[in-house]
């Protein structure tokens, strides 16, 4: 049996069609991030989002509106303004950063958040923050004593 081109080029459109449609009723195929971090798989903190699931892309509004920190708090701890942190992302840190010898961005993001919310979070590398940040986890922050020692070790020099 032979099929005419215009008949395939029609057969392989339609299952494309039926496939994509059959996908979105399915709930499979999603074309929109929903920008929503994992939840701490440990039963005592279950409904809590977990700081180690935040992304390049996360802007500061965003990660203040998830995990409940006032704007105000991230920006004071990178050297932002409120007005510039709102769009700022996590990614952008290593370039405001990038003078620096020591790396600052989405790492020093999650981890800034987890302490500041007491929350279990181990650095999977050398982790620093700036110095303002430091300032603002010990006025606000609910870090246990390791995390503060961790912290008091890996900060910017002043002059950064």
């Amino acid at each position: 049996m032979k099929i005419k081109p215009q008949a395939a080029i029609i057969i392989v459109i339609a299952i494309f069609v039926v496939g994509i449609v059959a996908a979105n009723l399915g709930g499979i195929w999603k074309t929109q991030s929903t920008k929503v971090p994992v939840k701490y798989r440990d039963e005592k903190l279950a409904e809590v989002y977990n700081p180690a699931d935040i992304r390049g892309s996360y802007s500061f509004s965003e990660i203040s509106s998830l995990f409940k920190i006032p704007l105000k708090d991230l920006a004071d701890a990178f050297g932002l303004s409120e007005g510039e942190a709102a769009n700022f992302k996590c990614k952008d840190l290593e370039t405001k950063y990038a003078g620096s010898q020591y790396e600052i961005g989405t790492g020093s993001v999650k981890m800034f958040t987890a302490y500041y919310l007491g929350l279990p979070y181990t650095p999977s590398e050398e982790t620093y923050l700036p110095g303002a940040a430091l300032q603002v986890l010990k006025e606000k922050g609910k870090m246990t004593k390791e995390q503060l020692e961790y912290v008091s070790k890996h900060l910017l020099p002043a002059k950064q």
